[in-house]
């Protein structure tokens, strides 16, 4: 059952994960480089919510703050600001919560990206873009692609969105056909076990002695929560296939 439900899940991790682990590494006085990393790829799955983009820019700009470059960090906590006003981490400090309250916005600049995106979780199709400066995400998922990019102000830049990669096949949807197959491959093997349980009656009637008995029983039980065990698997696959 673990390995069913692990190939689901394989397919793109969601971004609270490494999002919290960065946020960890700062509160701990560690480097957030490889888990930023990691959630601006698990960014390439599916569009952003407006909490999710807010943390990331947040711990970003924290990350930028605690190293030094304050004036670097400042874009960032106003684009994270701008995603999602109500969200601030009180495991980054005050003092980071000071620089994140006073940081405004730059000059405005445009982006142009060669295929429609979305930019910072909104669908983008017709391009140049004016936007604010700093940073902005902007994802494809059809091409399993992620990038967080910076617009200084009052400049255009260019982003090319390269064409569908491996990665692509990674790339989860709202409805992927990952948990459709583990929910099929579930309710066959539960069905298999509920028949196998079934079939322990009559060798339990058939049988010579105590111990024969005993051992169809313990088979039969076995057989049973393995059924269960797989039914619950089938029916939590199909709600995530179906639901979310």
């Amino acid at each position: 059952m673990i390995l069913l439900v692990s190939l689901a899940m394989a397919e793109c991790p969601p971004v609270a994960g490494p999002l919290e682990a960065a946020t960890v590494d700062l509160a701990s006085g560690r480097s957030a480089a490889a888990n930023l990393a990691a959630a601006e790829s698990a960014f390439a799955c599916e569009r952003a919510e407006p909490s999710d983009l807010a943390r990331f820019l947040l711990v970003t700009g924290a990350a930028k703050f605690l190293d030094g470059d304050r004036s670097a960090a400042d874009p960032y906590f106003a684009a994270a600001a701008l995603a999602d006003p109500a969200y601030f981490d009180d495991r980054l400090g005050p003092e980071i919560r000071s620089a994140w309250t006073s940081a405004k916005l730059g000059d405005a600049g445009r982006i142009t990206v060669n295929k429609p995106v979305y930019v910072d979780g909104k669908s983008v199709r017709k391009f140049p873009r004016t936007v604010d400066s700093g940073p902005h995400l902007l994802q494809s998922p059809p091409d399993g692609w992620a990038k967080l990019v910076y617009v200084p102000p009052s400049e255009d830049i260019n982003v090319e969105v390269p064409a569908g990669s491996a990665a692509s096949a990674t790339a989860r949807s709202r409805h992927s056909p990952g948990w459709l197959i583990v929910a099929g491959v579930a309710a066959a093997g539960a069905g298999g076990c509920a028949y196998g349980a079934t079939t322990q009656d009559a060798v339990m009637e058939g049988a010579v002695t105590g111990d024969e008995v005993e051992s169809a029983y313990g088979l039969q039980r076995g057989l049973a929560y393995s059924a269960a065990g797989l039914g619950l698997v089938a029916v939590t696959s199909g709600v995530f296939y179906f639901v979310f």
